[in-house]
C-alpha cells in the first residue's frame, strides 16, 4: 500500500495532465507514453514474483534480473530521457534533433524488450545470476538474443548522443 497508492496517484496525475490538451507525439511524449505503458500495475511477472512458491522457484535467478530491469528502465530511464528531451530546449535555448531522438527512442524501446524478455525464459529454466560459465547449451540462443538486444540499446545511446550533437536552431 505504501508503494501502490502513491504510484496510482502519480500515474493518474500524469494522465490527467495530458487530458484535454493537444497531444503532439514529439520525442518526450513517446518516452512518457512508453513509461506509462511499461510501468503498469497488472504485469504478470509482478503477480508471479509476489507468490511464495514462485518466489522460491525464481529466487536468485535471471527471472528476477529481468523483472528488476522491466521495472527500473521504464520507470527511471524512460522518465529521465523524457524529461531530458523536454527540458533541454527550455534550459539551453535550442532543441535536440527530432529525427535522432525518435531513432534513440525506438532503439531503446525495442532493444529493452529484446534484451530482457529472454532472461525471463532462462530464469525459469534455472539459470542463476552471477554465473562465470554455464554448461546448459539450450540457454545459449536465449542469451544471444539478449546480447543482440543490448547492442540495440547501445545504438539507442549513440542515437541519443547524436540528437544532442545535431541540434535544431529553432526553439
Amino acid at each position: 500500500m505504501i508503494i501502490a497508492v502513491p504510484t496510482g496517484v502519480k500515474v493518474f496525475n500524469w494522465l490527467f495532465t495530458m487530458y484535454g490538451g493537444r497531444v503532439r507525439f514529439a520525442v518526450p511524449v513517446l518516452w512518457t507514453h512508453r513509461l506509462h505503458g511499461d510501468v503498469r500495475p497488472r504485469r504478470p511477472d509482478r503477480r508471479a514474483a509476489g507468490r511464495a512458491p514462485v518466489d522460491w522457484q525464481v529466487h536468485n535467478s535471471l527471472f528476477l534480473v529481468a523483472h528488476f530491469h522491466h521495472v527500473i528502465i521504464p520507470g527511471v530511464v524512460f522518465g529521465v530521457l523524457a524529461g531530458y528531451t523536454y527540458w533541454f530546449p527550455k534550459a539551453f535555448g535550442f532543441t535536440l534533433d527530432e529525427r535522432w531522438g525518435r531513432r534513440a527512442f525506438w532503439c531503446w524501446f525495442i532493444g529493452f524488450h529484446v534484451a530482457f524478455m529472454p532472461l525471463y525464459v532462462v530464469g525459469l529454466m534455472g539459470m542463476t545470476r552471477r554465473m562465470q560459465h554455464y554448461d546448459v547449451l539450450c540457454w545459449q540462443p536465449w542469451l544471444l538474443v539478449a546480447a543482440v538486444g543490448a547492442v540495440v540499446i547501445l545504438a539507442g545511446i549513440v542515437c541519443q548522443d547524436r540528437a544532442a550533437r545535431r541540434v535544431d536552431p529553432r526553439p
